[in-house]
């Protein structure tokens, strides 16, 4: 474990993306964090690790540094998968000796205000690792039907979990690094990392949320620090919708149970029946029921799938594959 880092009276907060394979998002990142806003008694720098064999962002990251004035670090990490590309992005971070670390991802676009008021909300609210809400963003062009309604429905659950959350009834808080800020000083206390093991199924965000609160980390929400998400037309599909539920609910058990030795067969079985059952019916019926209603049979389906075939010992392969550009 390593030692305290000596306290300044200026923050030093390291922005940090992943990215991979997706060069026009990721120079539309670029430009929206330009326009960034620099908290009070703070200084920003960046951070941008690119999870493939070779580095080709290093022109695009020195134009940024360039323009802006503000330190700004390629990184290469060879080792593919998302959390290898987190840990080196943190240890960059620890070893640069900030105060803070915020992650979003490369297809996203960050509102002026966001870090500041990313970084009040955690100084307020005393939280040691928070995060804040994502907005969806419709893809440039036009959308044939099916992927209108699936994008609406990415929408419309969106903006239900936002509603649970404002009205106190999700209480469990799932820290995505699609919009997170972590206070350096627990990370060098305790040691905490993403686990590697979750290379390709998603999760290890919430993996480390988890383990970062029973390490006694101040969880929060900040629900005005907004970043925009663009949605790829690749994922605007209904085997899109279902997939995803299958390999969130896979990267989830895995997490629960599966890593700690504690296998759920009975529960799985139960859930896969009683999701696929209720969720077929939902989907039968979307003629009557609208597709927003049709789309959450879909995702019932998927989640009922992803619990037996977890129990059975497979994982996720959520994010294997690059989709958008």
């Amino acid at each position: 474990m390593s030692e305290m880092k000596p306290k300044s009276s200026v923050e030093r907060i390291a922005i940090a993306a992943a990215t991979r394979g997706r060069p026009r998002m990721f120079d539309q990142l670029l430009k929206t964090l330009a326009q960034l806003q620099v908290p009070d008694d703070a200084q920003l720098e960046f951070i941008f690790v690119e999870n493939d064999q070779a580095l080709t962002i290093t022109d695009r990251v020195n134009q940024f540094q360039s323009d802006t004035g503000w330190p700004a670090k390629p990184v290469l990490e060879t080792e593919q998968g998302i959390p290898f590309a987190r840990n080196t992005a943190l240890e960059t971070a620890l070893a640069d000796g900030c105060d803070w670390l915020a992650f979003l991802d490369d297809d996203e676009e960050a509102a002026s205000d966001w870090i500041a008021k990313l970084v009040d909300g955690a100084r307020d609210g005393g939280f040691d690792l928070c995060g804040g809400p994502v907005e969806q963003l419709r893809p440039v062009g036009d959308l044939t039907w099916v992927q209108n309604a699936v994008f609406d429905y990415f929408e419309r659950m969106a903006t239900e979990r936002a509603e649970k959350r404002a009205a106190g009834q999700q209480t469990n808080l799932h820290l995505a690094t699609n919009n997170w800020l972590c206070r350096l000083e627990k990370v060098r206390q305790t040691g905490l990392r993403f686990d590697n093991g979750l290379r390709l199924t998603g999760g290890s965000d919430t993996d480390f949320s988890r383990r970062a609160e029973a390490a006694g980390f101040r969880l929060g929400w900040v629900d005005n620090a907004r970043v925009r998400e663009e949605i790829p037309v690749q994922r605007l599909s209904v085997g899109y919708c279902f997939r995803r539920a299958r390999d969130q609910t896979m990267a989830k058990y895995h997490m629960t149970y599966r890593k700690n030795g504690k296998a759920k067969v009975g529960k799985a079985v139960f859930h896969f029946m009683s999701k696929t059952l209720t969720g077929s019916i939902r989907a039968a019926l979307f003629p009557v029921l609208g597709s927003y209603q049709g789309l959450k049979g879909v995702r019932s389906i998927g989640v009922g799938v992803g619990w037996i075939r977890a129990a059975l010992g497979r994982e996720s392969r959520l994010y294997e594959q690059v989709t958008g550009d």
